[in-house]
């Protein structure tokens, strides 16, 4: 005689293993690379987006991985990057390791995040740059016009100061926040009296740290708490900022079309 009870609690494990398998398994496939249902779900939760723009998010993705496959990136090359990078930071190379495994990083897994924007880079310098026309003065006034608020900044940042008699020691307390030892700390206001200053840290994130500052005596970092007021620039002050925010928007729109073009002539196969 069939115990009904063994029966039913079966079919609910059989039922819960193709529900995990379902949750975890491969969603879209894109010219042969596999996205599976779990990072739809990632991307959705840590990007705030709906699931159709992750999906978009990661077939384009996908699809530069797919064009990207025949970028070379040489040792060399990126040897030199992480030199530059370490010299524009006043660092040695063993300085910068041991930095980077204060912050849990492996020396290894530094050097293929560079690989992988080295290869970004060279990516949009051989298939989307040529697509950025060159602005003339009218266009990037017209788009300063439409888009004022990008160029508005407070009048009064709140901060917190952090400094330091050696380079060193600012650097050791960024890498890692409990290395506090001859580091001072202090609350300031800047506003725009401050005009050089001022311009850094308006820059600067909220809850972001600045790069550290050279005041002759001492280095200083600060991290910002707050922004107040809004005052916004004339064109004949902010125009190189008009030019960064028209080319990043240019570069946005061009690199979108790119991909829808090449999204009408990959092979994607939806699985689920």
């Amino acid at each position: 005689m069939f115990d009904l009870k063994k029966i039913i609690v079966a079919l609910l494990l059989i039922f819960s293993f193709s529900e995990a398998k379902v949750l975890n398994g491969v969603s879209i496939i894109v010219e042969d690379e596999p996205i599976t249902t779990a990072e739809i779900k990632a991307i959705q939760h840590r990007m705030r987006v709906s699931k159709k723009k992750a999906i978009d998010i990661l077939i384009q993705s996908s699809l530069q991985k797919s064009v990207s496959k025949d970028i070379v990136v040489a040792e060399d090359e990126i040897n030199a990057k992480i030199e530059q990078i370490a010299s524009m930071n006043k660092l040695t190379i063993k300085k910068m390791q041991t930095i980077l495994k204060k912050q849990g990083m492996k020396w290894y897994d530094y050097r293929q995040r560079i690989k992988t924007e080295m290869k970004k880079q060279k990516f949009y310098q051989t298939n989307i740059a040529p697509l950025i026309p060159i602005p003339g003065d009218d266009q990037l006034k017209l788009f300063y016009k439409k888009n004022r608020k990008l160029f508005k900044m407070p009048t009064r940042v709140e901060m917190v100061e952090y400094s330091a008699k050696e380079l060193d020691t600012i650097k050791n307390f960024l890498a890692d926040k409990r290395f506090k030892k001859g580091i001072r700390t202090k609350n300031v206001t800047k506003t725009t009296k401050d005009k050089g200053l001022f311009d850094t840290v308006v820059r600067t994130p909220i809850g972001a740290f600045t790069k550290p500052i050279n005041a002759g005596d001492r280095y200083i970092v600060y991290k910002i708490k707050s922004k107040q007021g809004a005052k916004i620039l004339p064109y004949s002050k902010v125009k190189n900022g008009v030019i960064r925010a028209w080319k990043h928007n240019q570069r946005a729109k061009a690199t979108k079309d790119y991909f829808q073009k090449l999204r009408t002539s990959a092979i994607i196969e939806y699985i689920r």
